[in-house]
């Protein structure tokens, strides 16, 4: 992880800058802000951000990418700082996006952000919890591609510090309203006798119009992590209001939690969430706003 100052800088950047791609300058992302009793002192936030900074105007020149995922709390913000060099959107090289993260996020994911952040060594890579939760800067370089119907992505990853090294891939095909998604990523640690292992994830997910549903079986070996199962539902209740079950369970007595969430669009690009989570520990209350960009 790259601390501050530097993320501050990128956060106050993404803030200033347009959404919108000009002269090849974009920035894509979502910015979440709001209230949860999973939380202490209540305020969660979070940000995922990625700015693409064209160097020149001849095409064998890269684009400087700069991205920000963060969790933002009273008492601390875990984060991760991308800084890469983008050949096309197909090569990175730098400080990447880990692969195993290009599919099947926490189904809270994006929606209820305390959850999200409990829940993320379940579906989450390694690489990127180990920036988050341990000040870790994993180097490496990604490819992306689409071939056929196929979407793909390769990463490897190399902490700086020497902790460990990871590699990981996803797959992701859909075809008439149907999304099948994959991903798996093995962890070594060269430098002590820590354990090895291989995390993995399989996903379905069906778009039947006004109702979508998915299912998703998350093994996080690499995170020494019991598995899990991840059920969502989403129901287009009208133009602007959607409503959301959600779903992980863990084998063998683990953190089990559910959801139920109101999505209401503000505009184009602003959403505001109400939701309420039960399962092990106490239930939750949570309110935020989320824009995209």
């Amino acid at each position: 992880m790259i601390r501050t100052p530097l993320s501050a800088l990128l956060l106050g950047a993404f803030a200033a800058l347009p959404a919108r791609a000009t002269d090849g300058l974009r920035l894509e992302g979502s910015l979440s802000a709001g209230l949860s009793s999973e939380v202490e002192d209540a305020g969660i936030g979070r940000l995922d951000a990625t700015l693409r900074l064209p160097l020149g105007r001849h095409a064998a020149l890269p684009a400087l990418e700069l991205g920000l995922f963060s969790f933002y709390r009273e008492a601390s913000n875990p984060h991760e700082t991308y800084v890469a060099l983008n050949w096309g959107d197909t090569l990175r090289l730098g400080v990447v996006r880990p692969a195993y993260d290009a599919v099947l996020p926490s189904v809270f994911a994006g929606i209820l952000p305390a959850t999200e952040d409990a829940l993320f060594e379940s579906a989450g890579s390694f690489a990127t919890d180990a920036a988050l939760r341990h000040t870790s800067v994993p180097l490496g370089l990604s490819i992306t591609q689409t071939t056929g119907e196929l979407d793909w992505s390769l990463s490897l990853h190399d902490d700086a510090r020497g902790d460990f090294r990871a590699v990981s891939a996803a797959v992701s095909h859909e075809a008439r309203g149907w999304r099948i998604e994959g991903a798996v990523e093995r962890v070594w640690h060269p430098q002590d006798a820590s354990p090895e292992g291989t995390s993995a994830k399989l996903g379905l997910h069906r778009d039947m119009g006004a109702a979508e549903a998915g299912i998703a079986l998350l093994h996080p070996g690499a995170e020494h992590g019991r598995d899990a199962l991840e059920l969502d539902f989403s129901y287009r209740a009208g133009a602007r209001t959607t409503l959301s079950a959600l779903a992980h369970v863990e084998r063998s007595g683990g953190t089990d939690r559910y959801g139920l969430v109101t999505e209401h669009a503000l505009g184009a690009s602003d959403t505001l969430a109400v939701g309420a989570t039960a399962g092990t520990g106490e239930a939750g209350l949570h309110a935020g706003l989320t824009h995209r960009f």
